[in-house]
């Protein structure tokens, strides 16, 4: 029973946690961040109010025009009031937790020389999905 718990104790020790460093990004991004962030609750409000569930969106291709919507959600609707600057991308994650449903407004800004900087803004119960302006290593 001791060394069990001593395992247990080491795996602990030894499994990495996600740090999220905290970055400065220009005005510019927070600005298009909550400007997108505003218009996707307002959406979302009125498609649950209608229909009992959220929207979800997926992230452009360089291709794409519009918004992207999965292929088991019938309509992508366009988003009222979206940034459209070519450094900002978005996309929306819907979740279904034990303590009641959400959505996250996910934005993406691409800075200089190819660095991607990432914001997650959390509406419901699971509040740890939310971070501030971090650089990831995704690319397009």
């Amino acid at each position: 029973m001791k060394r069990k718990l001593i395992a247990y104790f080491l795996l602990f020790l030894l499994t990495p946690i996600p740090i999220y460093a905290q970055v400065t990004v220009p005005p510019a991004a927070d600005n298009h961040m909550e400007t997108f962030d505003a218009a996707i609750v307002t959406l979302q409000s009125q498609n649950f109010s209608a229909g009992g569930k959220y929207l979800q969106y997926l992230r452009r291709t360089s291709t794409d025009t519009g918004p992207r919507c999965p292929i088991d959600q019938a309509a992508c609707p366009d988003i009222p009031g979206a940034p459209s600057n070519p450094k900002f991308d978005y996309l929306v994650n819907i979740y279904k937790g034990p303590y009641g449903d959400g959505f996250e407004s996910v934005g993406y800004y691409y800075g200089n020389q190819d660095t991607i900087y990432k914001r997650v803004i959390n509406h419901g119960p699971e509040t740890w999905r939310e971070h501030d302006w971090t650089i990831v290593s995704e690319v397009n």
